[in-house]
């Protein structure tokens, strides 16, 4: 016996169309997303990008990541220090890295707390600094500085 399905279109059916919204909703929503289309997404680096997922799966605050940044943890292994199911006498994640640098640098928090997306905008700032100065100081040296084979 063969099987039937009701919601079967045939390959030459197109998709229904939807509903196309009124002027007023396109003019509106074309504008929002035409600005959310023109905001440039900040690049952040390969190396903040274990952080940030460290920090969603284990539900971390920015504090802690922070933490855990200036002890020298690895958020790769995360997994380990966080394992309370096979191994309860563990103590949740988050206090064990309050717990670790309290005990390392004798107070509770950093002075001041940054968020991973904020270290990655200062760090990707400070490099196009430093290129920038790099490209000036090229520019700046002229060519009777250079040794003579230089030129070649």
């Amino acid at each position: 016996m063969g099987m039937h399905f009701r919601h079967h279109r045939s390959p030459t059916q197109a998709p229904a169309a939807a509903p196309s919204p009124s002027a007023a909703q396109c003019s509106v929503a074309g504008t929002i997303a035409l600005e959310v289309s023109m905001a440039k997404k900040q690049r952040i680096p390969h190396k903040f990008l274990p952080w940030i997922d460290a920090r969603k799966k284990f539900r971390l605050s920015n504090a802690h990541i922070q933490m855990a940044r200036e002890l020298g943890l690895s958020p790769k292994r995360f997994g380990d220090y966080a394992d309370t199911t096979d191994q309860p006498w563990k103590v949740p994640l988050p206090q064990f890295i309050e717990n670790q640098y309290e005990k390392q640098f004798g107070k509770e928090r950093p002075d001041v707390v940054m968020s991973i997306e904020e270290i990655a905008a200062a760090h990707v700032a400070k490099r196009a600094q430093r290129k920038a100065e790099k490209l000036k100081a090229r520019q700046n040296e002229s060519p009777q500085d250079l040794p003579p084979n230089s030129l070649d």
